[in-house]
């Protein structure tokens, strides 16, 4: 199985489409195995800035703080079953911070599917088997 990450710009929109290709049959037991994923699709998307603070002598020295440039309240959607998944950042919306925000969100998304992936990929089956049993 593989993440599919398309980004587009568009009349000063930047969009990113995620997908999932290539899935096996292996990925799709372990769906089965443990039921449908929930994974959180809301941007949240942050960056730190370097500003210039006067000391009051004639001198500066720069501080650098976390600014939060979106902060969408979760929300979710299953993997496999809900994608592809779309979202849109526009100039007009988010200024010259719109291409930034986009990759953002891509990484985003794309860090929390591996962990769910990961996660339940690293489930071991202590169930499956066969047991003989002598009579």
């Amino acid at each position: 199985m593989k993440l599919v990450i398309t980004d587009e710009l568009k009349n000063n929109i930047y969009t990113v489409n995620v997908d999932i290709k290539d899935v096996t049959n292996e990925d799709t037991e372990l769906f089965s195995d443990y039921g449908g994923q929930r994974i959180d699709i809301s941007a949240l998307v942050k960056k730190t800035v370097t500003e210039e603070v006067d000391n009051g002598d004639g001198t500066t020295t720069p501080t650098s703080k976390e600014v939060t440039l979106v902060n969408e309240g979760a929300s979710y959607k299953y993997m496999l079953t809900d994608f592809p998944i779309t979202k849109s950042f526009s100039v007009v919306q988010y200024g010259d911070d719109a291409e930034f925000i986009a990759k953002e969100y891509g990484k985003l998304i794309e860090t929390r599917a591996k962990a769910i992936i990961d996660n339940l990929k690293s489930k071991p089956d202590n169930f499956s088997g066969v047991r003989e049993v002598i009579l």
